[in-house]
């Protein structure tokens, strides 16, 4: 890519500074940073100052990478204040260049742009380089600063939304002299796995500088405190190019990674693809082959050039790519909802996704079992493998195991057609929970004598323990672990991310799906998730038997009433009891549970909903779990220093709302505009809104309630009613789960959208209301204007006025006027209201008036009006009297 030099560029230099505004010169010298410093130049009136820093931050992690000779190496950042209107009147932009010790730090006091040609020219004049690497923390919000930020997200990709990329640009000077650069795009946010500069910033020692309410006023805060804006601004700068070098350091020491290996690692998660592909390399082991994929020769339709062209990509064959649909996530329900007076205990399997792991024998991916019904006794526990059956589990088991995909996630039902892998069909038979399965399809591979997965697995895990926890060194051999799984899944659930070149090309959003990383393999990915689900599964299932309530289940763990004991820890069944060997034999312990939280007998638990539940922080030492369904609490937590109080309040603060919810239980939420809205033109830039938003505390129904009541509650010497669900159980089928979730969505959208089952009354008004969905949304709707038109007419004849009937109906008075004027309503002015049987109103009519309708008494008149009255079918004086003045209306 070629890039025109802009007009009127100036590159002269400037006075010095003693002679400049005072607001610059004598302020600088207070910065306790980046005290030696010389006023350097201007680029398009723009003031440059270059910075030394300190002996504390100079040479810190030079060593390793070997980048220094080839790229330049540059930490970058931006502040900023954008004013009432969303327009941004001051920039400043920060470059710490780690191969020199230097920081550069331009000053735009209008709001002025620098361009991305301009840093390429301006470094490349003063350092001779013409290879670059960008080192910034969340990144994208900073590159937008550029003029024409375009040109670098045209040829980068999007993660976490944030960017990463490689490429080429070639840019004029203002000479008109072609320069040529590499341009390398890295994000200290993607590095280290997510999370802010400040966790960064304590992995190498260097402390990120906070300001407080300064934050929000960047403009006078620069005006008022220019040392201190310095010392913060260049600090950002420093530690994001500061992670890298040491992050580069520690895969050449402790990974033996070289200069090309790094620059594939662009995130935490490709860490340990590029680690094993490594491996995969050094035993001679052909990527290709290990995986199952084959070279696929293929054509296509080339538009432009009018011919057919041919490509090769390295796919499954079609035999092989039809079981993807077998792969599925974790596990994730909740069985209770309400306030609960106990102790509750959260385990999870411990080192779930690396555990599964170690279990893994190689395969040889051309040797293909094909399972029926007849070969179930060939099935061994650890097959990598998929099973389509249909299925029915016994009526006594609480907890059916085997998911099946929705458009709403994965549900677990009674009965139903699936895939399924083999380990979990296996600990289904095994633990007597199948009343039927019918095996439809199957396959499965010949084992080889050989475990390179768990090989690797356990030689990460032996390394990891060489460091101190909280270490890179520590985390980086953790997040070789835990992201070898995600790449094996990379790509099979077909998700998609923003396109950011087609989408700048056409000025709409265009997406395209996450592609497949080079270890992507789904029966891989499809066992190790398929050993989690059963071992939680198994255990569940062992609690329904022993009378342990299971409040839980989220992926890997679950949250129980009980606390176990030692042995149970070790398995209780025919899975968990095969992995409890397999730790012993790897890992040296045979315990396959860990207690990782867990609150008083005290305690007033609130569960919710899947993801949605919180325990009360008692005693200091309770290691209380708070998930907050999606709700933001920062704002209730900076109030605070201390963790436990810290804990008491977000407590207090959830539990309160939950208690009250209601139509109107919104909070301010927090957010920040994506790079999708600024490219379409939705809005000018990257800058964080707020939005009142409500807080939905209804139960998801993953699961049917099956014991309610209304509890009595006092919190805060508050009194509420709350609903309490004791227990439920499985849906028989998916088709009665998607036909409650359908019901739910068209139930909460009239009046409000949220909060409308909070009590045992409101969950049987829904269960009512999920029975007129027998009927499609055509006949509902056209029902319900009947309905609607009728209960105007009873109203109007009642001596109501359009105003009045518009407040009791929730409507607006022109709907009311409307309906007067329907083909139904003269239908019943000239045949009169066609009264109705006590069945059909109970079935139709009563759902509806007591879902809209909150007066007692006005119920009791539509009805009384409505409903045949079999000892008396003479018509009212008073009724007939009505009706023929609203004839003559």
């Amino acid at each position: 890519m070629k890039i025109i030099p802009q007009k009127n560029q100036s590159s002269k230099t400037m006075e010095n500074p003693q002679n400049l505004s005072n607001k610059i010169t004598t302020k600088l010298r207070k910065s306790k940073i980046f005290r030696n410093f010389t006023y350097s130049k201007n680029i398009d009136n723009i003031e440059v100052f270059k910075f030394l820093p300190p002996p504390a931050i100079k040479g810190a992690f030079n060593e390793g990478g070997g980048f220094e000779d080839e790229y330049l190496i540059v930490g970058f950042d931006t502040e900023f204040h954008f004013d009432e209107n969303k327009k941004k009147d001051f920039l400043t932009y920060q470059f710490y260049i780690e191969n020199f010790d230097t920081g550069y730090f331009f000053v735009c006091e209008n709001g002025e742009e620098l361009s991305f040609r301009d840093i390429l020219l301006f470094f490349n004049k003063e350092f001779k380089y013409k290879k670059f690497i960008f080192i910034a923390h969340f990144g994208i919000v900073d590159y937008k600063k550029f003029k024409d930020y375009e040109l670098i997200l045209m040829n980068c990709k999007l993660n976490m939304k944030t960017i990463f990329g490689k490429f080429k640009l070639e840019v004029y000077d203002n000479n008109r002299n072609l320069k040529k650069f590499d341009i390398v795009i890295k994000d200290s946010m993607l590095l280290a796995g997510g999370g802010g500069l400040k966790g960064v910033g304590k992995v190498i020692g260097i402390e990120k500088i906070e300001i407080g309410d300064n934050i929000k006023r960047m403009k006078e805060f620069f005006k008022e405190n220019f040392d201190k804006f310095v010392d913060y601004a260049m600090n950002d700068a420093v530690i994001a190019v500061k992670f890298f070098k040491y992050f580069t350091k520690t895969l050449v020491e402790v990974l033996k990674m070289d200069k090309n290996d790094i620059l594939r690692v662009n995130t935490a998660s490709s860490i340990g693809e590029v680690y094993f592909s490594k491996l995969l390399e050094q035993k001679g082991i052909d990527n290709k082959e290990f995986t199952g994929v084959s070279e696929i020769k293929n054509v296509y339709w080339n538009q432009k050039l009018g011919k057919l062209m041919k490509f090769v990509k390295v796919d499954f064959d079609e035999e092989m790519k039809i079981w993807e649909k077998g792969y599925y996530g974790g596990r994730n329900e909740t069985f209770l909802f309400g306030v609960f007076n106990q102790a509750f205990y959260d385990y999870d399997i411990k080192n779930a996704y690396p555990l599964a792991m170690l279990s893994i024998q190689d395969v040889d991916w051309n040797n293909r079992i094909d399972i029926t019904n007849e070969d179930v006794y060939k099935l061994k526990w650890n097959d990598l493998g998929f099973l389509y059956l249909k299925f029915e589990f016994n009526d006594d088991v609480k907890y059916p195991m085997f998911p099946i995909e929705t458009d709403r996630g994965i549900v677990f039902v009674k009965k139903g057609t699936t895939i399924v892998t083999i380990p979990e069909f296996l600990t289904a038979l095994n633990n007597g929970m199948l009343k039927s399965y019918y095996i439809k399809d199957g396959i499965k591979f010949k084992k080889k004598d050989s475990l390179t997965i768990p090989d690797f697995i356990k030689g990460v895990i032996e390394e990891r323990s060489k460091y101190k926890k909280g270490t890179l060194e520590n985390t980086i051999w953790k997040l070789i672990a835990n992201s070898f799984y995600g790449k094996t899944a990379q790509g099979l659930t077909g998700k998609k991310t923003l396109d950011l070149r087609a989408t700048i090309e056409n000025k709409e959003k265009k997406y395209k799906k996450v592609g497949k990383s080079k270890i992507t393999n789904h029966f891989i990915a499809g066992y190790i998730t398929g050993v989690i689900r059963s071992l939680v599964s198994e255990y569940m299932h062992y609690f329904s038997k022993e009378g342990i309530k299971v409040v839980n289940v989220t992926t890997d763990g679950f949250m129980i009433d009980t606390k176990l004991s030692d042995d149970e820890l070790k398995g209780i069944g025919f899975l968990t009891k095969k992995f409890s060997k397999v730790r012993k034999l790897n890992l040296g312990d045979d315990e396959i549970l860990e207690l990782k939280h867990w609150s008083d007998k005290k305690a007033r638990n609130v569960v919710v909903k899947t993801r949605g539940y919180w325990l009360e922080p008692v005693k200091k030492d309770d290691v209380v779990l708070i998930a907050r369904a999606g709700i933001q609490t920062k704002s209730v937590e900076s109030q605070y220093d201390d963790d436990f109080e810290k804990r008491k309040a977000v407590y207090k603060f959830l539990t309160e709302n939950f208690l009250k919810a209601n139509y109107n239980v919104k909070y301010i939420q927090k957010n920040l505009y994506n790079i999708g809205d600024v490219l379409v033109g939705n809005v000018e830039d990257i800058f964080e809104f707020e939005r009142e938003v409500s807080m939905n505390f209804d139960y998801d129904f993953k699961r049917k309630p099956s014991v309610y009541y209304d509890d009595e509650i006092v919190f805060e010497r508050k009194s509420y009613v709350k609903l309490k669900i004791e227990d439920t159980k499985p849906w028989e089928s998916v088709e009665e789960f998607k036909e409650v979730k359908n019901a739910y969505e068209k139930f909460i959208k009239h009046k409000t959208n949220v909060n409308k089952v909070q009590k045992s009354e409101e969950l049987e008004k829904f269960f009512e209301y999920v029975k007129l969905q027998k009927y499609s949304d055509s006949q509902v709707h056209k029902m319900e204007q009947v309905i609607l038109t009728k209960i105007i007419f009873v109203l109007l004849l009642k001596g109501f006025s359009n105003k009045e009937i518009a407040e009791i109906l929730n409507i607006d008075v022109k709907k009311v006027e409307k309906r007067k004027y329907s083909k139904t309503f003269k239908k019943i002015q000239e045949k009169g209201i066609k009264k109705i049987s006590q069945e059909e109103y109970d079935e139709v009519f009563k759902i509806w008036i007591d879902k809209n309708i909150n007066d007692r008494n006005i119920k009791n008149l539509i009805k009384n009006e409505l409903v045949l009255n079999e000892n008396n079918d003479e018509e009212d004086y008073f009724e007939v009297v009505i009706k023929k003045s609203l004839n003559d209306f």
